[in-house]
């Protein structure tokens, strides 16, 4: 009997493993990163998406004509690109979100930002429930998503590779740790 509740709890374990390494999903921000067409460009494309830690954000863009600052509310609002939090120039910028809380981009070529080519994203602390509804920054349920994104194969040794090879590592741990234990 012991040993059907090892087995049970190695189950348990690597099930939890799997769930991290399958929860990050790559989001291409837009049509891609550019001065929007419209003022609610960004704001529509954020309409029905939900962010929660490890989800990765694609900034596509010509290598050159744009970039892509993380800073401050404050300078955010006043497009104050002076010392960003981290600054991106590649044209294929892929920035893994953090913890909960929300996140401040910009783009840094003088006089794109006053064009509105910025965004702020909402990193919720975890997904919701199957079958729950999404909610935005106001708690007002979001609208059903009209199509999931289509994960994107991560090129390999990228961020968003290692994040899930990093989660596969730890499930491994965690195994080997519980076999110790039980």
């Amino acid at each position: 009997m012991a040993r059907q509740g090892r087995g049970m709890a190695l189950l348990v374990l690597v099930a939890f493993g799997l769930v991290a390494v399958a929860s990050a999903t790559e989001y291409p921000v837009a049509d891609g990163w550019k001065i929007p067409p419209t003022t609610t460009y960004y704001s529509d494309w954020l309409a029905d998406k939900s962010f929660v830690p490890g989800d990765v954000l694609v900034f596509e863009y010509t290598a050159g004509s744009h970039s892509v600052l993380e800073v401050t509310k404050s300078k955010y609002d006043t497009c104050d690109t002076t010392s960003p939090i981290s600054s991106h120039v590649a044209g294929s910028d892929k920035i893994t979100l953090g913890k909960a809380g929300t996140y401040y981009y910009l783009c840094g070529v003088p006089g794109h930002c006053d064009a509105n080519q910025k965004i702020t994203i909402t990193v919720d602390a975890a997904a919701a429930p199957v079958g729950a509804p999404s909610t935005n920054s106001t708690g007002t349920p979001k609208a059903s998503p009209k199509a999931a994104p289509a994960p994107a194969k991560p090129p390999s040794g990228s961020a968003s590779g290692l994040h899930a090879g990093g989660a596969l590592v730890l499930s491994v741990v965690m195994v080997f740790v519980a076999s110790l234990v039980l």
